[in-house]
């Protein structure tokens, strides 16, 4: 008998990795002990067959698998035996040394096989099938695995994930763990995403009860740093020297005077930025001062609109038939006539109008254009009303490759300008302002540039309020559209998004063939609505999309893809999928990449490429367990062979939240209005999910939400300098 309660301690080496998930580490072994082979189960991170492994825990009884071994703790060294160093040598992780290969070093060298291979390798080379050159190379594997392996082992002992682990190994080397432990807060960076409490942590027990380093300049530096890196993920370029000082000593605990001192230092080696009573990190200030005086450059062109051009979009209104009232008419004069202008107006408002009007002018006075969104959908959906080719703005530059840091990288620059008359962009809303920067030096004087978008939807996700800067600065020529004229065809979408936008209730008592509002009490009513719906709507059209303010509670979009996968996409024994981490991918699942990926290569049709983008939505085609490929077909048919392993940049579908819909149009809305939390409770979030849908749009949940949100007007402050940088 063993006792379930009672902590134990047992040794052996790994006969087997049953399972692996390299996402969490989460790992099932059979380890091969004195006297029998144990099962473990737990998270032992990059775990190897023939590793020897000492694991604290205690046993427990699956209902299914029986007997098993739960680890809390463990360490790891080494294989001693012959058999396990066989095994070891021969897992995989060195190229090139198969089983045969492995059996011939253990052979030649028995005991003293590791202190060989990690001091002297090149002995190597006097085993049979072994050159000097491979000899290296197995050294080099054998100390890079155990250099990452204690990289990862000190990142998991701090409860950090191993892919953290392994980034900073492979940033840092094989010195890794040494300079982290001799400054903790290096991992305070984009590169790592490490928190400053948790390298905090670190630094308290590597300093061991002694608090000087509480007040070391490099722990002030990174705080300072960090603070403005976290407020930029929430859209800030800068922040007010009282709120900076405020948040630094909430986070860092130290005094003023102390905190001063090293702004101070920081704005002398040109890491900060003071304007006024404002601090920036230089990078993002630069962003701003010098999009400013590109964009003067830009309008201090001017442009006629010569008879030539009044002809042209007289013809081209004909030809088009098409009518342009009088703001229409003039923002297409204003967009030909100007370096820079902007056009901006909710939905129905006529905008594609606009740009088929100025692309038919264009051609025909020969001057050549670029169309481009920030998104894949939206320069999609660019495309299919243009009746031109369009793109993300980032293949519009060109990205050549990601450097190491994980920069962007660009081929369109000051130095290789875009090569076209007019650059056109869309969804100008969701821009930020190191996009806008990256745009506008690949963009000459005498180019013109037209800005599209809806300044009434959500800003973007990253740092800066471009569009609303731009347009509130007051030195550029905008239109703003406010005639609906979709409605006219019976669409009351565009009406029900103006009346939120001006904080009035839509008409939720009379249904529409457009819009329908469904309350529900609770939210197995509304999972049962949202199912009656799609499976309804589904019959007529296959662009359908649930829509959800946030990401948690039961009706976030992490429930309700669980529950609308298991509905829509159930087990079955002729559908394979793949379990990572808490999903499940399953053949024929709805996806998203959730982060640019400027790597993946796609193919379309006989066509090749590289990219797939944060926001768009593919289906898996396949998975090949053992193979570690899913094939999935993004919009517009492009073909991904897709990693598992990297199955951390993907999620379901079948429900997202309305941040990730911004730049797509979806023929079918389903927006779900239950238990949203106070802080997304918005209107301009509101307004913003219902322009998503173009056809059918279906509000379902609680009234008095919906209420609430039409009600609240307070957008989220963004401190950003551009529009002081324009005037």
């Amino acid at each position: 008998m063993f006792n379930m309660e009672e902590t134990t301690t047992i040794i052996g080496h790994v006969e087997d990795v049953v399972f692996h998930n390299e996402e969490n580490g989460y790992s099932v072994l059979s380890l091969q002990c004195e006297s029998s082979k144990v099962v473990v189960v737990g998270t032992i991170h990059s775990v190897k067959p023939g590793e020897s492994l000492e694991v604290r825990g205690k046993w427990t009884v699956h209902r299914i698998y029986g007997k098993q071994f739960l680890a809390s703790e463990f360490s790891r060294s080494m294989p001693a035996e012959n058999e396990a160093m066989i095994k070891y040598l021969a897992s995989g992780f060195v190229k090139g040394i198969g089983i045969v290969t492995a059996q011939r070093i253990v052979e030649q060298f028995g005991s003293e096989t590791w202190d060989i291979i990690q001091e002297t390798p090149i002995r190597l080379s006097e085993v049979k099938g072994i050159s000097q050159e491979k000899a290296i190379l197995v050294g080099e594997a054998i100390r890079n695995q155990k250099s990452l392996t204690e990289t990862i082992l000190f990142f998991t002992r701090f409860g950090m994930s191993p892919e953290k682990g392994a980034k900073a190994y492979k940033y840092m080397g094989e010195d890794a763990v040494a300079k982290i432990r001799e400054n903790p807060y290096l991992l305070v960076s984009e590169d790592y995403g490490i928190p400053f409490k948790k390298a905090d942590i670190i630094a308290a027990h590597e300093n061991s009860g002694d608090d000087d380093y509480l007040r070391s300049s490099a722990r002030i530096f990174s705080g300072i740093r960090y603070i403005l890196q976290k407020a930029s993920l929430s859209g800030h370029t800068y922040l007010p020297y009282d709120v900076m000082m405020e948040s630094c000593s909430k986070v860092l605990g130290i005094s003023g005077e102390e905190i001063d001192h090293e702004i101070e230092q920081m704005l002398f080696e040109k890491k900060l930025t003071a304007v006024e009573e404002c601090l920036y990190l230089t990078e993002l200030y630069n962003s701003e001062k010098q999009s400013a005086e590109m964009l003067k450059k830009l309008m201090a062109v001017d442009f006629d609109f010569s008879p030539r051009y009044e002809t042209a979009l007289c013809e081209t209104i004909d030809q088009l038939h098409i009518t342009l009232d009088d703001t229409q008419e003039n923002a297409c004069k204003s967009a030909i006539s100007n370096g820079v202008s902007v056009i901006s107006g909710g939905p129905g408002t006529g905008k594609t109008t606009i740009v088929k009007a100025l692309i038919g002018v264009f051609d025909k006075t020969d001057r050549t254009y670029k169309l481009a969104a920030p998104t894949g959908r939206a320069a999609k959906k660019m495309e299919q009303a243009s009746d031109r080719k369009a793109s993300t703005i980032h293949r519009l530059l060109e990205i050549d490759f990601v450097d190491e840091t994980g920069a962007m990288m660009f081929s369109r620059n000051r130095l290789n300008p875009l090569e076209a008359d007019v650059v056109i962009i869309d969804e100008m809303s969701m821009v930020d302002i190191e996009l806008m920067h990256s745009l506008l030096l690949a963009i000459n004087p005498g180019t013109r540039l037209i800005l599209i978008g809806d300044v009434d939807q959500l800003p973007a996700v990253g740092p800066g309020n471009v569009l609303h800067d731009i347009i509130s600065s007051g030195i550029i020529p905008c239109t703003i559209l406010e005639k609906i004229y979709r409605q006219e065809t019976g669409n009351m979408i565009p009406l029900v998004a103006k009346d939120i936008n001006e904080g009035n209730v839509p008409d939720i008592i009379t249904p529409d063939r457009s819009f329908e509002f469904r309350a529900c009490r609770n939210p197995k009513d509304m999972v049962r609505e949202v199912i009656e719906i799609i499976s309804r709507e589904s019959s007529e059209n296959d662009d359908i999309q649930v829509i959800i303010p946030g990401k948690k509670g039961y009706a976030g979009t992490m429930n309700m893809n669980k529950l609308l996968q298991a509905q829509f996409n159930p087990p079955s024994g002729l559908k394979k999928e793949k379990e990572y981490g808490s999903r499940v991918f399953r053949e024929g699942d709805k996806v998203m990449q959730t982060r640019n990926n400027y790597e993946l290569e796609y193919k379309y049709g006989y066509e090749e490429g590289k990219g797939i983008f944060n926001g768009d939505i593919g289906f898996i085609m396949s998975i090949d367990s053992e193979g570690g490929i899913m094939e999935i077909i993004f919009d517009g048919g492009r073909r991904v062979s897709y990693d598992i392993r990297d199955a951390d940049q993907l999620d379901t579908a079948y429900a997202i939240t309305v941040h990730k819909s911004q730049g797509s149009e979806y023929n079918t809305v389903i927006l779900i209005l239950m238990g949203v939390s106070p802080m997304l409770q918005t209107r301009n979030l509101l307004y913003t999910a219902v322009s998503r849908a173009v056809d059918k749009l279906y509000i379902v949940g609680q009234n008095d939400i919906l209420l609430s949100m039409v009600a609240n007007e307070n957008k989220k402050k963004r401190y950003s300098g551009l529009v002081n940088l324009l005037v």
